[in-house]
């Protein structure tokens, strides 16, 4: 969604709806619109009349969502399949696997062999996204998951070097976290 866009929803949640039945839109995805989007998405959502159309913001990954935006919006997890990363399920559950065993030749040669990083980047947050929002849930998925998000925000080209030197990047950041090193 592009500005102009953004403005065109501003228009239509003005608007009251026809009888007594609720309107709805739903906004998305969040994570990936521009910061001038989002400012106007924000400004909507601050003079949100509740009698008016109502909006849905939905995104494929809350962290890639501005935090004013988020603190202006009641949050729910509803997890479901996204169609960009279910040709990378299987490559994202070796490449945890072999990140949490420290199997590190397994994960090299499994980067190494993708075409598509953005797609395993995608797939391997999705795929940790349940993982880490458990409260007792092991540090090593959230630095994982807080190193594979610090890298998909960037506007870098993805080579395998970068997405390794991710994971090399959360398996430090763990050791500190857990207490093993200082």
């Amino acid at each position: 969604m592009k500005k102009d866009g953004a403005r065109e929803l501003v228009s239509l949640l003005s608007q009251r709806p026809v009888g007594d039945r609720r309107a709805c839109v739903f906004v998305g995805p969040v994570d990936e619109i521009a910061a001038a989007t989002s400012d106007v998405l924000l400004k909507t959502i601050e003079d949100f009349d509740p009698t008016g159309t109502r909006p849905f913001l939905w995104a494929w990954d809350l962290g890639g969502v501005s935090s004013t935006l988020r603190s202006r919006c009641v949050l729910r997890f509803c997890p479901g399949v996204d169609a960009r990363t279910e040709g990378f399920a299987s490559s994202a559950g070796s490449v945890l696997k072999s990140y949490l065993e420290g199997d590190w030749v397994t994960l090299i040669e499994e980067v190494k062999s993708l075409e598509d990083l953005d797609g395993l980047l995608r797939a391997t947050v999705e795929h940790l996204a349940p993982k880490v929002i458990t409260p007792s849930g092991d540090p090593r998925y959230v630095s994982l998951w807080e190193s594979l998000r610090d890298l998909s925000s960037k506007s870098t080209t993805l080579t395998a070097a970068r997405v390794v030197a991710a994971f090399l990047l959360a398996d430090e950041r763990s050791l500190v976290v857990g207490g093993v090193s200082s």
